[in-house]
């Protein structure tokens, strides 16, 4: 064997062992990727455990709060960590409207314990977010006793006396029932007593009023004295009727005013003599006056009636009870009319 074919042989003797080495190497680090893959899979599975989701607090809630969808969460934990009092994701409608008795800090459960429905009977449920209930006594009222429903519509006239004058003038209208002693609009026992025909006694009266209404109507209550007028639940038209005066000038059939006399004085040299002057103008000046004072005049009227958020509230609430149409049958109707 030559030199030549001795040198050569080496040469491709190392170039198979270091391409042995790189094969060897490689499958190395691929068993080696594969082991821990597995393994890390094995301890994922020996870890994983099953989790639910709980409702929680958004952030601190206090007591006496009614709850809304802002104010809870949804967070996912392990199914063994979940306490019997938690609730559970799919019970997250029915705790909006509820009232919370308990605080809850942010991110803890919130339990069973820590709410308690609002009754439907009960009138603090009812009212409007922005709105109060007022409840007025019915003598407070002077009104038809007995006659009066919840769901009604009445106005309010209030008289009080003003510069000596007796003055009578609307102060709401449009303003709604919300009860009738402890009958409420829509409840059952509302219902039987209209189904009965007749309404059973009560002494109080609650209506729906705004928070500037409130106000008004605590005035009027201890300065004046309240009427309440029935009026058609259809009815959405503003009165601006007032009056002022006794009853004789709203009639029309006071006596005329006598003219007064005017004292004028009048200087004679260093001598003065008073003198009695009747002066046409003063007596009409004083005629006007009083036509100006008694009978009847208009009130400023407010905006609308005081019960009109509720058609508001109900066009809305039809609105979004409606089904709406597709494309499709859009098309269809406009080609149609086409």
């Amino acid at each position: 064997m030559s030199a030549g074919h001795v040198s050569r042989w080496y040469l491709n003797r190392s170039a198979w062992l270091w391409l042995m080495a790189v094969l060897c190497g490689l499958g190395a680090a691929w068993a080696v990727r594969e082991h821990i893959g597995e393994r890390v899979m094995q301890l994922e599975a020996a870890a994983q455990v099953p989790h639910v989701g709980i409702i929680v607090a958004a952030h601190d809630l206090a007591p006496g709060l009614r709850l809304a969808a802002d104010h809870l969460a949804v967070r996912q934990v392990p199914a063994a960590w979940r306490t019997t009092e938690a609730l559970a994701a799919q019970d997250f409608g029915r705790l909006e409207g509820q009232l919370l008795v308990h605080p809850v800090r942010r991110g803890d459960p919130v339990m069973t314990l820590h709410v308690k429905p609002i009754s439907a009977a009960s009138l603090s449920g009812r009212v409007a977010t922005g709105r109060r209930a007022i409840t007025m006594a019915v003598d407070q009222l002077n009104s038809m006793s007995g006659m009066l429903a919840a769901g009604d519509l009445i106005d309010l006239y209030v008289s009080f006396e003003y510069q000596r004058r007796p003055v009578t003038a609307p102060l709401l209208q449009g303003v709604s029932i919300m009860a009738t002693g402890r009958q409420e609009a829509g409840s059952a026992s509302a219902v039987e007593a209209g189904a009965d025909g007749h309404e059973s006694a009560y002494s109080t009266v609650t209506l729906d009023v705004a928070p500037e209404d409130a106000v008004r109507l605590v005035a009027a209550r201890q300065s004046g004295r309240l009427t309440a007028v029935l009026r058609h639940p259809s009815d959405r038209t503003l009165s601006p009727a007032a009056a002022r005066g006794n009853l004789a000038a709203l009639l029309g059939i006071q006596a005329p005013v006598p003219p007064r006399s005017r004292q004028v004085d009048v200087i004679y040299g260093n001598s003065s003599r008073r003198q009695s002057t009747t002066t046409a103008g003063a007596a009409q000046s004083l005629e006007n006056g009083v036509s100006q004072r008694s009978g009847a005049f208009e009130a400023p009227l407010p905006d609308q009636v005081a019960s009109a958020w509720q058609e508001v509230r109900d066009a809305l609430l039809d609105a979004a009870a409606e089904p709406a149409w597709n494309d499709e049958e859009q098309q269809d109707d406009e080609n149609n009319q086409q």
